[in-house]
């Protein structure tokens, strides 16, 4: 985007004696600033789904609107050694109310067993908590797992969500220099590996009211 406003003003400026020219100018490079910020939104679909299922992720959030947030970064997923769900039973009897399953069951998505490292004690778990935070993608078919976040105390993840079979949104936190927290997206498409980042525009848009899982509220756990 910088680019094209250079652009523009270095072509204005070549014009600025020929008003009909310059007028035309203006209509050109108006209307590719505008696809090209479109292009970088997050996507309408995508905005509702947030809407409608993160409600109460959103509802810890100030000055912010789905519309305000635009890619900052592009990865890929990355393929993990498998030692996490090397036997998936053993995996399940803890950590199952906690992983969320895409529609058809194909994958799941685990954002916690790294960092808490649950074992169970009679009728409750007890946590070992580690500082940093990693995301698993396991795909039950192949039986391969993949690396789709790492963070810690200044970058995580609270929430999942599917769109689809093969999509998923990451709903998270990034803090800044002076440690505001500000909300970040990460859209992941499995067909192609790619991993979408999508940040908010609006600097007023941040975290006041820390955020608690219902899955983790749900179980019995000591050490959190």
């Amino acid at each position: 985007m910088i680019y094209v406003l250079l652009i523009a003003k270095y072509l204005v400026n070549l014009t600025k004696d020929n008003l009909p020219i310059k007028k035309f100018l203006f209509v050109v490079i108006a209307h590719i600033s505008l696809t090209l910020y479109s292009q970088t939104s997050m996507p309408i679909s995508v905005q509702k789904a947030i809407n409608h299922e993160l409600k109460s992720w959103i509802s810890c959030l100030s000055g912010c609107t789905t519309s305000s947030f635009h890619i900052s970064d592009t990865t890929q997923m990355r393929q993990a050694n498998g030692e996490e769900f090397a036997e998936l039973d053993s995996f399940f009897a803890i950590y199952k109310p906690l992983i969320n399953f895409s529609p058809d069951k194909r994958y799941f998505v685990d954002s916690y067993s790294y960092q808490l490292n649950l074992e169970r004690k009679g009728d409750h778990f007890a946590a070992n908590v580690e500082v940093d935070q990693q995301v698993f993608l396991y795909d039950t078919k192949n039986e391969l797992s993949y690396s789709l976040f790492f963070g810690g105390t200044e970058r995580w993840i609270d929430e999942e969500i599917w769109l689809g079979n093969d999509t998923l949104v990451l709903a998270g936190i990034e803090k800044d220099e002076k440690a505001t927290r500000h909300p970040i997206f990460y859209i992941v498409n499995i067909s192609t590996g790619e991993i979408i980042q999508y940040s908010c525009t609006n600097l007023l848009c941040i975290q006041r009211i820390d955020y608690g899982s219902p899955r983790l509220k749900k179980m019995k756990i000591e050490g959190l």
